[in-house]
């Protein structure tokens, strides 16, 4: 008989419930909503590729063989690695020059100062979105963690909930009007959910997957007033931000509302992107951060402490 069974094993880890990768192209389904770009077809882009190429191979950046700009970047790119490999360790939270990049990327997207030192960088939004569930994720029975998750949802926040042990809080979205999000329901939600946890966290994904919607700017105005008045943290899943295909939408990040509301130094905010999905659609190679807006500095520590342990 083997030590480890269906029956002894973790029973969290059995009661999530996600997608394998790669099943869906092994039984030929089409997943639209894991955002496998490429297994549906699409072509990786060549820059990106390239630029990877030099780093595992820098031999070849003066061969000629590559574009200047490329072997510009992978230059760059090497120099920011100790011993110039990419081989070698990283900060827990990412090289500071990738995480100045990122910086500089959502000054220009958002019009407002960023820190690198509020940035933590992973392999994929993902492993960003359970890392911060397990830091906070507090309590037991009635002084549980809640998590406000949106219905329907991209299946990794009933997992993460579920592997952390916190208690999941569905709101439903509104179908009937483009599957945004209505502040009545949050608040159904919010109050129903507080007799058997405290709700701490509301989950947000815009663009949404698998709805697609876009929210307006005034909705995410009330989000982030429903969470000033209700103490909770947002977690922003923001992956999508460049996959927008209507003209009649515009995207507007949740950093940017916050910092241009009553509440800028108030609310907490956790948000996330990612190069495994969006245009760049490398699912496979993954790459992703979050940037950790007025969090507690300790609570910083302890997340960046978490994170060099894994």
């Amino acid at each position: 008989m083997p030590v480890l069974s269906h029956d002894n094993i973790n029973p969290r880890v059995k009661a999530i419930r996600f997608p394998l990768h790669g099943e869906h192209v092994v039984k030929e389904e089409r997943r639209d909503d894991l955002g496998d770009c490429q297994a549906q077809g699409q072509q990786p882009l060549t820059f990106v590729r390239q630029v990877l190429a030099a780093c595992m191979v820098p031999a070849i950046i003066d061969q000629g063989v590559l574009p200047e700009d490329v072997c510009q970047r992978a230059r760059r790119t090497l120099d920011a690695c100790p011993g110039k490999s990419i081989g070698s360790y990283s900060n827990s939270a990412g090289h500071l020059a990738f995480r100045k990049d990122i910086v500089k990327f959502l000054e220009r997207r958002d019009g407002h100062p960023s820190d690198p030192e509020t940035i933590v960088c992973a392999s994929g939004a993902s492993d960003i979105i359970r890392l911060v569930m397990k830091v906070v994720k507090f309590g037991e029975g009635r002084e549980m963690t809640g998590i406000m998750v949106p219905v329907p949802h991209y299946p990794i926040y009933s997992a993460a909930v579920t592997e952390v042990a916190a208690t999941q809080v569905n709101y439903h979205l509104d179908e009937s009007n483009g599957w945004t999000i209505n502040v009545d329901e949050l608040e159904r939600s919010y109050k129903e959910a507080s007799a058997v946890c405290v709700p701490r966290v509301i989950c947000v994904v815009n663009p949404g997957n698998p709805t697609g919607a876009v929210l307006s700017r005034q909705v995410i105005d009330n989000v982030i007033d429903f969470a000033a008045r209700r103490r909770l943290v947002i977690f922003a899943d923001e992956v999508y931000q460049d996959n927008i295909w209507s003209e009649e939408k515009r995207f507007c990040s949740f950093k940017k509302a916050l910092m241009e509301s009553e509440h800028k130094r108030q609310v907490e905010l956790i948000s996330f992107n990612s190069v495994s999905a969006g245009f760049m659609g490398e699912c496979g190679l993954r790459g992703g951060y979050g940037e950790l807006v007025n969090l507690d500095p300790d609570v910083m520590v302890q997340l960046k402490k978490l994170k060099s342990a894994q």
